[in-house]
């Protein structure tokens, strides 16, 4: 959103260039302007494909465990320790999907 709202400040300036007789500046920076919307177009494309992979993925893993009876490793991270009590840094985080479709969150501490 950040963005848009930087492009958007861009054009105002634009138009206040031609505005003040500086079209030719204004055009070449309508150029550029025009290359860096379609650069964001294309991120936010590349983002959205990004979401349905992952959730064709997360599908996937939750329909095996189903189908075959046995728990799927789901996720599989390093995060920091949440227990002060514990003699480590780092934790490896592991999401498990059972066969009934309910997740469990297990944390291995790397002492």
């Amino acid at each position: 959103m950040g963005w848009m709202t930087e492009i958007e400040k861009t054009e105002n300036r634009i138009q206040f260039a031609e505005a003040n007789g500086a079209s030719k500046i204004a055009q070449e920076a309508r150029v550029v302007l025009a290359g860096l919307k379609e650069e964001e177009e294309e991120k936010e494309a590349a983002r959205e494909a990004a979401k349905k992979i992952e959730a064709a993925r997360v599908a996937q893993v939750y329909a095996t465990a189903k189908e075959t009876g046995v728990a799927q490793i789901l996720e599989k991270h390093e995060d920091y320790c949440n227990d002060p009590r514990e003699d480590c840094n780092m934790d490896i985080v592991t999401v498990i999907v059972k066969p009934d479709g309910s997740t469990i969150t297990e944390r291995d501490h790397t002492w």
